[in-house]
């Protein structure tokens, strides 16, 4: 059967230049006759192509010593990159890009033979220059990739970088997506990219899906941790880059949130999110403009799912992308539940799930007991880090008139046990706020209140393993900035 279509690569500098590429052949693209390039940096065989009209693809294959690029991204010598419609190839840097195109061959006259008298190198050969009609011209123009436009902000010491696409408008609706193992993949397989320029689009229809929510009015955001930034494991600036050859890919506005550390900004913390919406508020221009949580939603892979539940049958590294949407309360998606349209696949959420906590709860068991004296006294808080012991004894009892000894203050056991005993003889009542998970921590104590006579109490919390993960978590992220 006859294909209705050709794919060509298209002169995004002058259109009327194009490349015709044959249907299931390799050719040559370079300082030939048959891509007609006459620049010395390109060999005569620079790339290699292929093309598959029934999938649609081209496959490019590096020969030349000068690196080419696809879609802003460096192309290695005897590296090959799958390539999709309207992809960007720039043959050699600054120089000789090409737009790959399907086009209707209804929209494409037929080829004419060139005139000797036109033809400045005397050769009698067939040329295949295409005169596009306005209207398709017009299209193309508008249609051409996006540069890499936009305006990078760095805040809390470059905890968080913000990419803007120039083009960016603030959105009552949010789609919101992680980056990598969402948006894009490895091309080595690796987990983890071996370099900037190994990664590629996860799913073949993620710009069109992208598109198609830019057109419906969403703003496309992508929020992603990279601790290897914060670490100096990556190059800001090279980070940078991927970024925007990822965004010029797209092809749509995008806004980028990055988290270089480990604090509230990073996920499945909120910081990221409450930027973007404190941002959306301060911005006069967008008068009273709300984030719509009903409409809005995020996607990504670290969904907490079980090995065998998906394609690469491996467990989830995590569960944070998931829990980054229930603590903003929003809609939830795999990647392969948005870009695949597969079911839903089983999770596993941590034990410790906060919302189920009650906040009428009764602060001490039994309920009967009282939570100051009104007589001198010791009390020793127990339990592991992160399970709320300073948070207890600073708004419960320091507000009450209690020394508080804390070790994390003063640094060593020898000053916590001076400073209790200089408070107790000064008739005054204190709470060791440190672990005391042991008999002889809490001896160094009880023997000091003995000497004294004055009583000693335990308050020993009752925090799950889970519940105190949660809290110092949460608590480290707060004070990383």
């Amino acid at each position: 059967m006859a294909k209705s279509f050709e794919i060509i690569l298209c002169d995004i500098n002058d259109c009327t230049k194009t490349i015709t590429l044959p249907d299931r052949e390799t050719v040559a693209i370079g300082r030939n006759r048959y891509s007609r390039i006459m620049d010395l940096r390109c060999s005569r065989t620079h790339l290699m192509i292929s093309s598959n009209f029934d999938e649609r693809t081209v496959i490019v294959e590096q020969c030349g010593w000068n690196s080419s690029s696809i879609n802003g991204v460096k192309l290695n010598k005897g590296e090959k990159r799958k390539i999709y419609e309207n992809d960007i190839i720039e043959i050699v840097e600054k120089g000789n890009c090409f737009k790959l195109l399907f086009c209707s061959k209804d929209e494409k006259p037929s080829c004419s033979k060139r005139n000797k008298s036109e033809d400045n190198s005397g050769n009698d050969e067939i040329s295949c220059k295409t005169n596009y009609c306005t209207s398709t011209l017009d299209h193309f123009l508008k249609d051409s990739i996006m540069k890499s436009e936009g305006v990078w902000k760095s805040v809390h010491q470059q905890s968080l970088v913000i990419f803007s696409s120039n083009k960016i408008e603030s959105k009552e609706k949010i789609a919101s997506f992680d980056l990598d193992g969402t948006i894009i993949n490895t091309v080595s397989g690796n987990v983890f990219a071996k370099d900037l320029n190994d990664w590629k689009i996860a799913f073949p229809n993620v710009s069109e899906k992208l598109k198609v929510l830019h057109e419906k009015n969403y703003k496309v955001v992508l929020f992603t941790n990279q601790s290897g930034i914060g670490r100096g494991k990556i190059k800001l600036a090279d980070f940078k880059k991927k970024v925007e050859a990822i965004i010029r890919k797209l092809c749509i506005p995008v806004q980028v949130f990055i988290a270089t550390m480990d604090n509230i900004h990073r996920k499945p913390r909120p910081g990221m999110w409450e930027f973007l919406v404190e941002n959306v508020r301060q911005r006069p221009e967008n008068g009273n403009l709300d984030i719509s949580y009903e409409e809005s939603f995020f996607c990504g892979d670290a969904a907490g799912r079980p090995a065998n539940c998906k394609l690469n049958k491996k467990k989830d590294f995590s569960v944070s992308d998931r829990l980054f949407a229930l603590n903003l309360n929003l809609k939830f998606f795999t990647p392969e539940e948005y870009f695949l349209d597969q079911k839903v696949t089983p999770f596993v959420l941590p034990q410790f799930n906060p919302s189920l906590l009650s906040e009428n709860a009764s602060l001490l068991e039994p309920v009967t007991s009282k939570l100051v004296s009104k007589n001198q006294e010791l009390i020793l808080m127990i339990g592991c880090p992160g399970s709320g012991k300073s948070f207890f004894a600073e708004k419960y009892l320091e507000t009450a008139g209690y020394i508080r000894v804390n070790r994390d203050i003063l640094k060593t056991w020898q000053k916590c046990v001076n400073l209790t005993q200089i408070s107790l003889q000064s008739k005054s009542s204190v709470v060791v706020d440190n672990t005391n998970t042991d008999k002889e921590s809490r001896a160094r104590y009880i023997n000091i209140a003995k000497q004294f006579h004055i009583p000693v109490r335990a308050f020993w919390m009752k925090t799950t393993l889970e519940h105190a993960k949660h809290n110092n978590t949460l608590s480290c992220g707060m004070n990383a900035e």
